[in-house]
């Protein structure tokens, strides 16, 4: 059974636990990379059919974002749906009803994947989608759920229920359904970045675009006494302008 994927997206303000390490537009521009990972995985997979990306940004971002993927040379459909107005559970279950909706769903898998997994590559996700069950959540490393597959009575059934400690409520949804139901735990699934440690992950494990840019603006991983740390080696000068302009904006 092959599968649709749906992957939420915001671009503007993306990544704020990583300030002050990096700046607003490195932010957004490591979304951005992390974004095309996922999106070059998903493309590799033989067991996806389309993606469609939900995004809560503006036209203006929509048209950048575009720009930005555009060497990607996806294999599959990609669409972009704006869901301006819409959290992340309200927008999902959306697509769930739109999905379950049409004709000939039955023959898919419903996939939801978070866009901040730069370590997922096209074989994981072949591993992931061949699991059975009507419902596989994904859990990541701090409670959240990086990943869902949906299908067959979960199609129509299943409630979206993110928030901080989403892993939780999912799996008490998949119970009180009481549907066929996996916890797969995988280490690169897990790997989602939010916080600037885990930075240290990307750049030891990861080889794609997200990794490539962090060392383009001069961060690295360095062994201090054993211990692993981050440190920016090349283009200060330009970070410490960014961020200037940064506190400026704050103080207007």
């Amino acid at each position: 059974m092959r599968a649709r994927a749906f992957v939420p997206f915001k671009r503007r303000g993306a990544k704020s636990r990583l300030h002050p390490f990096l700046s607003e537009r490195e932010r957004e521009r490591l979304a951005v990379c992390m974004l095309k990972d996922v999106l070059s995985a998903l493309s590799h997979s033989p067991s996806v059919a389309a993606v469609e990306i939900l995004t809560r940004d503006g036209l203006s971002e929509l048209s950048e974002m575009r720009a930005e993927i555009s060497d990607l040379h996806m294999r599959i459909p990609l669409i972009f749906k704006e869901e301006r107005g819409k959290g992340l559970n309200d927008a999902l279950n959306a697509a769930l009803k739109s999905f379950s909706d049409a004709e000939g769903c039955e023959k898919f898998s419903f996939f939801v994947l978070m866009a901040d997994l730069p370590l997922i590559s096209a074989e994981h996700i072949e591993e992931l989608l061949r699991f059975n069950e009507d419902i596989v959540l994904v859990p990541g490393r701090r409670g959240g759920t990086n990943a869902i597959v949906l299908r067959g009575e979960a199609l129509r059934k299943f409630e979206f229920r993110y928030k901080r400690i989403s892993i939780i409520e999912h799996i008490q949804e998949a119970k009180m359904l009481g549907l066929p139901t996996r916890i797969h735990d995988s280490f690169f699934f897990s790997t989602d970045i939010d916080e600037v440690g885990d930075l240290i992950d990307l750049l030891t494990f990861g080889t794609g675009f997200a990794a490539a840019y962090l060392r383009e603006i001069g961060v690295f991983v360095a062994s201090r006494h054993g211990w692993l740390s981050l440190v920016r080696e090349r283009k200060v000068q330009a970070h410490q302008s960014e961020m200037k302009e940064e506190q400026a904006k704050e103080i207007e």
